[in-house]
């Protein structure tokens, strides 16, 4: 038996002024020369933007993140989408305050299959199914007297589980608030 993966990468990093725009790409393929119908290909594509501005004595960090990846199978004429979407500020204000907010959705869309009865080796699709993750998270730190070194941070995050599977509809959410204590020394 011999299995071969392949995974050849490239990023690029593109300096715009105080920002960066980021562009990927990745294909990853699996030979399977025991069970061909294991075989798989996928496609990976990624731009990013993040950037550091100073409006006034303000420090202003945004970042835009957007991830598809679709993955081909030889065994059958449809494959799984996978999409990652990120978008966050930081905001640091002059004094005593950091405010940061971040949204992120993971999801997917998959295929179901099985073998064909009295045909093992032929596959087929027997309906779609996939996920949905989104997530929003609001933080706001306090700087003790001013210093970086004690801080209190409270923060609200909130993530929601959806699932599409065929002839169920599943909804978890999860809420939940924190509050962090934070001494660092350096």
């Amino acid at each position: 038996a011999d299995r071969v993966t392949r995974a050849p990468f490239v990023e690029v990093g593109i300096p715009i002024g105080s920002t960066v725009l980021t562009l990927g790409y990745e294909h990853r393929a699996n030979q399977d020369r025991l069970n061909p119908e294991n075989q798989t290909s996928a496609n990976n594509g990624s731009v990013a933007f993040r950037g550091i501005f100073n409006l006034g004595d303000w420090q202003v960090n945004p970042l835009l993140r957007y991830e598809h990846n679709r993955e081909l199978f030889d065994r059958v004429l449809t494959g799984n989408n996978t999409r990652t979407m990120q978008a966050a500020l930081i905001l640091d204000a002059p004094r005593y305050f950091t405010f940061d907010v971040m949204y992120r959705q993971v999801g997917a869309t998959l295929f179901q299959d099985r073998p064909v009865p009295l045909q093992p080796t032929i596959f087929e699709v027997i309906g779609p199914s996939g996920f949905r993750r989104p997530a929003v998270r609001v933080g706001v730190t306090y700087k003790l007297l001013n210093d970086e070194n004690r801080s209190v941070t409270v923060s609200y995050e909130r993530n929601n589980n959806l699932f599409a599977l065929p002839g169920q509809d599943f909804l978890e959410r999860v809420m939940q608030v924190t509050v962090v204590w934070r001494i660092r020394r350096q």
